[in-house]
């Protein structure tokens, strides 16, 4: 019927994660090319290599959100969180 209720103070709200406890993309960043006004990138992950493009999906877990560089941007499917790779 009625919640409990102590007499202390409220408990602090928990923290978002931060993008410091982002895991590191698994891509390193290998060159970049110029084709009818859009950026091609080249991704290596272990043995492979990635050629893509804005909204690409890269190894079924990551979408190409932009290709500006110096920066390239990438959401994790999985759990919606951003990230930046530098393409210089």
């Amino acid at each position: 019927m009625f919640r409990a209720r102590g007499w202390g103070a409220p408990a602090a709200p928990v923290a978002a994660s931060s993008a410091a406890e982002l895991p590191a993309l698994p891509f390193t960043y290998v060159g970049k090319q110029q084709v009818g006004g859009e950026w091609r990138v080249f991704l290596q992950d272990a043995d492979d290599i990635h050629i893509v493009q804005a909204r690409d999906t890269v190894a079924g877990a990551y979408r190409v959100l932009s290709v500006k560089p110096p920066t390239m941007t990438l959401e994790h499917l999985a759990t919606h969180t951003v990230q930046t790779l530098e393409i210089e």
